[in-house]
């Protein structure tokens, strides 16, 4: 989605080319904006998928013959940036060897499909393609004693797991229970969901719906906002709200309540998926520790002892 909550952007790579372009859908209809040439130029039939990460900072694109290439993405102009490759050839069956991506919901792991194995990257980590994790090798079986259902392409559901379709017909669709947990912590169930019927050859592309305007950007011009900020307690008479420093932190954040409060602590990114929780019975202060997430913009949603429920900016600076 465009960073000012309404618009949303299409990215369409060239087939045999390096160059991306860019379209933007609004209330006129669709347009070309703009065509960026990045990375490397793309060869063979690729069978693969391209997907952007929940929060909207990065596009990855996998093909068996191209490798994972991973992209910056700003909200606001539509411009990729940041190239990144991860080479996946000794991972290919065959030259069109099925491939898949998804992000974990808090945006921090890419998992991708090659073949038999599926693979999880760090996308925090200073070395992107050394973090990689086998977490999941097809176990062999067929259906109807002939159709492989090793793992192909991805999707992010609504109930923050992902899903994952086989190869050619299956009626069996894997998931990963848990995909913001590293390593095999993730927990892969290989066909864990039983079709009524046949499905053939891929997943749909589906946006992703949960993602809204980036606050104080300078594209944020419309009014449009999270749903989450309607959530925010209105300040009443003698309402104090509470009280958090250091802010912006590098790690340690403290909580200071004005009354004893009972309930959870929710540090959300800026698109409002959930990263981190905490839970308080009737404590005046919480000790949030943030040492793994990287610098940015998040939002504290914190419980009242009304209650209610109250938002605040965080900043991790590093």
């Amino acid at each position: 989605r465009h960073a000012n909550g309404r618009d949303w952007w299409v990215a369409l790579p060239e087939r045999f080319s390096d160059r991306i372009f860019i379209y933007l859908l609004d209330p006129t209809g669709i347009k070309l904006t703009h065509t960026i040439t990045i990375g490397q130029v793309w060869t063979g039939e690729p069978v693969g998928q391209s997907v952007f990460s929940p929060d909207g900072t990065r596009y990855a694109r996998v093909s068996a013959l191209n490798g994972i290439n991973l992209y910056d993405f700003d909200r606001c102009s539509g411009l990729l940036s940041n190239h990144r490759f991860m080479d996946i050839s000794q991972d290919t069956v065959y030259l069109s060897t099925p491939t898949g991506l998804s992000f974990s919901p808090n945006n921090r792991f890419l998992y991708a499909t090659v073949g038999y194995k599926l693979w999880q990257y760090d996308t925090w980590a200073a070395d992107i393609a050394a973090s990689r994790q086998l977490v999941a090798y097809w176990d062999g079986y067929l259906d109807d004693g002939f159709f492989e259902t090793s793992f192909f392409q991805h999707m992010l559901a609504p109930d923050g797991k992902i899903y994952i379709v086989p190869p050619g017909g299956s009626r069996h669709l894997h998931v990963i229970h848990s995909p913001n947990e590293p390593g095999l912590a993730c927990n892969v169930e290989q066909r864990a969901i039983d079709l009524p019927t046949w499905e053939y050859w891929g997943m749909p592309n589906l946006p992703y719906y949960n993602l809204y305007d980036v606050p104080g950007s300078p594209c944020d011009t419309l009014g449009i906002d999270d749903p989450l900020t309607a959530t925010q307690e209105p300040a009443g008479p003698g309402s104090v709200p509470a009280i958090l420093y250091p802010n912006p932190t590098t790690s340690l954040l403290q909580v200071d309540f004005p009354a004893a409060t009972t309930g959870t602590l929710r540090l959300l990114s800026i698109s409002g998926v959930e990263l981190r929780s905490w839970q308080v019975k009737g404590n005046h202060r919480a000790t949030l520790y943030l040492d793994e997430l990287p610098a940015g913009l998040y939002f504290l949603q914190l419980p009242t002892a009304r209650g209610g429920q109250e938002v605040h900016k965080v900043i991790i600076s590093k």
